[in-house]
């Protein structure tokens, strides 16, 4: 193991720990030993995503993309940034090349169809969701998110269906309790809103 392989691997380790101050170091040590590591480059910006600086973080997968063309994870987790900095076009651009490149790649569907609500484009999320959820059927996530496209759209009945399905999957899914809740009072069912509301602040006061 070289010792930008050794430092990568230490950054790694402390990324999957949640220390993603400290993998930065490392990986800016990987960095420094070896300018090409692409690699290296992609998990430091998802390092300065997970802190919230998503213009570092952008920067980062550019030279990871620029060095790797071919790594998804790149485009997936870039247009994850611009979509938190609500440039939804241009994550669109990003989700849809992770796509070419990896048509089996779950999140980068869940992402799109993520920027889709954002933008008012409720059918194509729900299809983006569809295929995500295809893909991947354990993700709560996804069916929260298609939830809310089709509460969205008014069809309560069907959100309430993934919102259930969304807190089968985990239970401590705040959000998930606070969605169908209101789905819940769209319906006239108050009663169960303010059940669903008590139980998402009992998760998150």
């Amino acid at each position: 193991m070289t010792p930008a392989q050794r430092h990568y691997s230490q950054g790694v380790s402390l990324f999957d720990s949640g220390e993603y101050q400290k993998a930065l170091e490392e990986f800016s040590q990987t960095i420094e030993l070896d300018p090409q590591y692409a690699e290296a480059y992609y998990i430091r910006g998802h390092s300065y995503a997970n802190l919230g600086q998503y213009e570092r973080a952008i920067e980062d997968y550019n030279k990871a993309i620029e060095l790797n063309p071919q790594l998804d994870l790149a485009y997936n987790n870039r247009g994850s940034s611009y979509r938190q900095l609500g440039q939804y076009e241009r994550a669109i651009e990003d989700f849809d090349k992770a796509i070419e490149l990896d048509p089996q790649l779950d999140l980068a569907y869940t992402n799109r169809g993520s920027s889709y609500r954002q933008l008012g484009q409720y059918e194509r999320a729900i299809e983006d969701y569809d295929k995500a959820i295809e893909l991947e059927p354990q993700y709560p996530w996804t069916y929260d998110s298609r939830g809310l496209s089709y509460a969205n759209l008014g069809q309560y009945e069907r959100a309430i269906e993934d919102f259930d399905k969304a807190i089968e999957l985990d239970p401590q899914l705040d959000l998930a309790y606070a969605n169908r809740g209101v789905s819940y009072d769209e319906l006239g069912q108050y009663e169960r809103a303010i059940e669903d509301y008590d139980k998402a602040i009992e998760l998150e006061p």
